[in-house]
Parts: C-alpha cells; sequence; structure tokens
C-alpha cells in the first residue's frame, strides 16, 4: 500500500488524499488558535474553541485564519510559518508527517513566502516539499484518463484555470507523453515552461472584506468562527449559527447562513471572469485542455448565464464560443484534484519516475572578466530540469583571488526579483587561490544555493562560504548601477582565469586570426 501524501493547502478548503484512502476536508474555515489554557489549537478543535471568537472567551486567545497566515508568508511575520506548520502536522495522519504540499505558481508567492513555508513545515516536524498547484492539478487529471487519451496530449498544451481566494490564476503548460519503465504505460507529465503565462487575476479586494459585506457583519471575527459564512463559495446548504450578543435581550444572536452570492462578492467574481477572457483569450485558445478548478470554482452564484450556478460551470459557459476549441474540463471540489495529484507526484518521484518538467529562475553572480566587472549567469535560462530532481552545476569558469584580499563581496541577480543582493565576507589569503562557483537547487524548493569552493581545501579557511539569498542584504541598484559601484571601488571579488584549450578550438573560433 502506497503511503504518498498530498495536500491542497489553499486557507479555505483545505484537504488531503493518498494514492490509496479517500479525500479527508480539513475543518472550514481552517484556523489555528494559539495562547489558549491548552496551549495551540488546530483543526476541528481550534474551530469549535471558545477562544479567539466573539463570546464570553473572546480575550482569550488569538485566532488565525489559514488564509491569511499564508497571505502573510510573502511578507516578515515570524509567527506565520509556524503556526502553518501546526496546521500542517494535523492534517496529515498520524502515522505519516511526510506530503507534497500544492502551492500557487503565481508571481506574488515567491521563493521567500516557499522559504518560509517550509521553515515553518520543519518546526513541526513535517517533512514537506512542494509542487506547483497547476501541476498538481493536471497530474491528478492525468490519473483519470486512458492510456490512449494520454497519448494524444502529448505535444498539446493545457491552460489552467485556477479559482482561488485571491482571484483567479492562469496557468499555462505543455504536456509530454512519457512511458513509466515497470510497466512500459504512458503517464501524462506537464512541462513548465520559462516563457509560459502565470497570471493571477485578483479580486478588487481581499475575499474576507467582500465576504463580510456579503454577510453584513460588522465583526470580522465571526467569519472564523464557523462554516455558515462560508457555505456559498464552497456550494453547500446554508447554515445558521448562534453567538453571544451582549446588546441582544438574551445575550445571544442567530446569524442567518446563505447559499447563493447575490451581493458585491458575485459581482466582483463576476468582473474578475471577464477580465480573464479579455486579457488572455489568446491563451485560452492556443490551449487543447482547459481544466478550471479550485477551492471556489464550486461557488454558487445567482443564476444567469445558460443556467450555470456555480463560479465553474459559468466560467465554462462563457468560454465556450466557435474561437475557442479546447477540451473544458470543470473539475469538482470534491475530486479533490489538487491533493490527488500531489500523492501521484510524491509515489512517482519515490520511484525515481519523471513527474514533470521545469525550469529554474536565472540566476547571475558579479566577477571580473578581462579586468572588468561583469556578471556570469549560476543557472542557464535554457537549463530544463526534472521536477523533484536537484539541478547541480559548476562553472566551467575557473576564478581567482588575489593575494592579500581583504573582503569578497557577492552580488547576485535573480530572473523573478526585481531587487539584487549582497553579501560580503571578510578573508585575507596569503596567496593568491583559485576557487570554482557551485550553484544547487530543487524547483519549488527555495532559493538556490551557491558555495564558494576553493580548488585546495581549507584555503578560505575552514568555514564553507555560501550564499543564500534570503539572509543576503536586499539592495535597490540596478545592474548597471552594481557594475559602475564595483568598477570604481575596486573591492575583492573573482577574476576569470585563462583557460586552455585546444588549437582547433581557437581556429574555429577565428580568434587567431583578429
Amino acid at each position: 500500500m502506497s503511503t504518498a501524501v498530498g495536500v491542497d493547502l489553499n486557507g479555505v478548503l483545505d484537504c488531503v488524499a493518498g494514492l490509496d484512502a479517500t479525500l479527508r476536508q480539513a475543518p472550514v474555515p481552517p484556523v489555528v488558535v494559539t495562547d489558549t489554557p491548552q496551549g495551540t489549537l488546530t483543526g476541528t478543535e481550534a474551530l469549535l474553541s471558545p477562544f479567539g471568537r466573539p463570546g464570553l472567551a473572546a480575550a482569550v486567545g488569538q485566532r488565525a485564519s489559514v488564509l491569511e497566515l499564508l497571505w502573510a508568508l510573502t511578507g516578515a511575520d515570524p509567527e506565520a510559518p509556524r503556526r502553518l506548520g501546526l496546521h500542517l502536522y494535523s492534517l496529515l495522519p498520524k502515522d505519516n508527517r511526510n506530503g507534497v504540499i500544492a502551492v500557487p505558481d503565481t508571481p506574488t508567492f515567491n521563493e521567500h513566502a516557499r522559504d518560509r513555508l517550509l521553515g515553518g513545515a520543519a518546526q513541526a516536524d513535517v517533512n514537506a516539499r512542494l509542487l506547483w498547484r497547476p501541476v498538481a492539478a493536471l497530474l491528478g487529471w492525468g490519473a483519470t484518463l486512458r492510456d490512449a487519451h494520454i497519448q494524444t496530449l502529448h505535444g498539446q498544451r493545457a491552460c489552467v484555470l485556477q479559482l482561488l481566494p485571491e482571484g483567479i490564476a492562469v496557468s499555462e503548460l505543455d504536456m509530454e507523453c512519457v512511458e513509466v519503465e515497470q510497466d512500459g504505460r504512458p503517464t501524462l507529465a506537464p512541462v513548465r515552461r520559462r516563457d509560459g503565462l502565470r497570471k493571477m487575476h485578483p479580486y478588487a479586494e481581499r475575499l474576507p472584506r467582500l465576504l463580510a459585506a456579503e454577510t453584513g457583519v460588522t465583526d470580522a471575527r465571526l467569519l472564523w468562527a464557523s462554516a455558515w459564512a462560508w457555505n456559498a463559495l464552497l456550494g453547500r446548504p446554508a447554515e445558521s449559527d448562534l453567538f453571544p450578543d451582549a446588546a441582544a435581550p438574551s445575550g445571544w444572536r442567530m446569524v442567518e447562513g446563505f447559499s447563493t452570492l447575490r451581493g458585491e462578492l458575485a459581482l466582483v467574481m463576476a468582473a474578475t471572469v471577464d477580465r480573464v477572457l479579455q486579457e488572455d483569450r489568446a491563451v485560452l485558445r492556443n490551449a487543447a485542455v482547459i481544466l478550471i478548478e479550485g477551492p471556489l470554482s464550486g461557488a454558487s452564484l445567482k443564476p444567469g448565464l445558460r443556467n450555470a450556478t456555480s463560479l465553474g460551470q459559468w466560467l465554462q459557459a462563457k468560454i465556450s464560443d466557435p474561437g475557442i476549441s479546447a477540451d473544458l474540463i470543470v473539475a469538482s471540489t470534491t475530486d479533490g484534484l489538487v491533493a490527488r495529484g500531489c500523492a501521484l507526484c510524491a509515489e512517482r518521484q519515490s520511484q525515481g519516475q519523471i513527474t514533470y518538467y521545469d525550469f529554474l529562475p536565472m540566476l547571475e553572480i558579479n566577477v571580473l572578466r578581462n579586468g572588468e566587472p561583469v556578471f556570469a549567469p549560476l543557472i542557464d535560462k535554457n537549463d530544463r530540469v526534472e521536477g523533484g530532481k536537484t539541478y547541480s552545476d559548476t562553472l566551467a569558469d575557473q576564478f581567482m583571488i588575489a593575494r592579500e584580499t581583504r573582503s569578497l563581496v557577492f552580488y547576485l541577480l535573480k530572473e523573478d526579483e526585481q531587487s539584487a543582493r549582497r553579501s560580503e565576507t571578510v578573508l585575507s589569503p596569503e596567496t593568491e587561490v583559485k576557487i570554482n562557483l557551485h550553484v544547487t537547487q530543487i524547483p519549488a524548493q527555495g532559493h538556490a544555493r551557491v558555495e564558494i569552493r576553493p580548488e585546495v581545501r581549507g584555503a578560505l579557511g575552514n568555514t564553507p562560504i555560501l550564499l543564500d539569498w534570503s539572509a543576503m542584504t536586499e539592495i535597490d541598484g540596478s545592474r548597471e548601477q552594481i557594475l559602475f559601484e564595483l568598477s570604481m571601488q575596486g573591492i575583492g571579488y573573482p577574476d576569470i582565469l585563462p583557460q586552455r584549450a585546444h588549437r582547433l578550438i581557437w581556429e574555429k573560433t577565428a580568434i587567431l586570426n583578429t
């Protein structure tokens, strides 16, 4: 029996699935309650706890929504990663705290956020690996297809529309058909392309504020007290709830639930759908498969367009026009497509099988070439890597640190980051030291690791020189500004050495004739 476990962590309808088990959904809405007499509470215990919710115990404990904790990963809140780690711990089986977790493939959920999520999981003794959400969705969908259908998808393009609490994410991927070595059967391998569209169309305002306006509540804590406010978003029947209210004659107030979105939230969702269709229609037309999924795909809307009653169905109906010939699939939230795709990824990678193909953001470091400061690529833009595998490379160039260099100043530039990073290492080699620059990174698993390796062990001291993007100092200077400052300062950093080469190479490049 497989022990692979996948987690769809979205902050509204979190769920866990294995290959041999039924889908298990977390209580709605998922919350974490801290600073209670019982310590930190998660899962059902947290949701039903009186602490941190309107009532007599409101002043005791802090109730944090998993949704807002996920959003906080992009910032600096030190508690968000730890609380999310505890939430993950409560989701996973007691005998298996290992899981592959789906994360957004959007510009805002960057390597900083992914690093913090992995760090929080580790603090809670959860062995977590991350997988792009659209890749997980395609893997989960591909597992439901017949062999002959999978073979027809080779070389085709897919567009995954993800109906998320932040908005609607659009992801463009390629699909390849690969054979499983054990039995020779075809399997679907998504291909994440550097030039593929990865875009988030955010709602006009944050979901909690929109939901508060839809429900008419003024105390936002009511949203995180029970599922009463969320059922319409999940396509579930309406439920009412009873909350303490000191202003009411009885001391209690009944809050009415609802099953259909009709107010501002419905209008905002409709406007976001229209924006997707207007801005990304070319991507939809180029796709052979359009997969619509997400925790809000079942959101109940006032009947209108072609009798569509859910957000997913409404989006499907609006996409259907003569210019789009793709297969349209709307995944139900009960399918657990993303969680099952994560579990499938875990199983295949444990057996050394191909799961998907990925690329890594370009990474460059400052060096001296012919006495001039330049940036040299550590990760090439043309490199395609296998998902889940460690990318490792040592630059072909050799570098030299001059004798009695007092310090090395390194700058890193990343393709998906606007700012650069700076690090200074104090040292004083007695002689010239030849070094290599070595980089390692795993797709989706956080920042790359750059190591400065001297050819002679210990030549730069006994402590390895490591460059960690998240630990380096952020600076606002552009590439040109950094190079200009380096040329003016003359601070020590690696100097590229001349390389030995065969005469035929020089003749082929016509260098000898110049």
